[in-house]
């Protein structure tokens, strides 16, 4: 999907940004992995993260450590399919954009 986008948005703005795309991509990937960890801590100190001879010692730390691994990647799934679904590129209008991407 990606290498599409960059031939629409070549299109678009009549010169290839794929480096640019690319480069856009590894910082929100690096932001949203930053925002993880920090989410990820503060539940486990928000709910007094505790081990006690290797295993969670509390079952609000079960919760919340179910939350972290299950819960939160499921919202966030959640919210790039709602962002993705107004993405509208047909496989027609792609095969117009590779075609004119060509010609130029």
């Amino acid at each position: 999907m990606i290498p599409d986008v960059a031939d629409l948005d070549d299109l678009m703005v009549g010169k290839p940004r794929v480096g640019f795309l690319y480069a856009c991509m590894g910082v929100v990937t690096k932001l949203a992995l930053g925002v993880g960890v920090v989410a990820a801590t503060s539940l486990a100190a928000f709910v007094s993260f505790a081990l006690e001879g290797g295993t969670i010692a509390q079952e609000a730390t079960r919760t919340a450590a179910s939350m972290i691994i299950l819960v939160l990647p499921g919202i966030a799934f959640g919210c790039a399919a709602l962002i993705m679904h107004g993405y509208s590129l047909t496989r027609e209008e792609l095969l117009t954009v590779q075609k004119d991407v060509r010609g130029r």
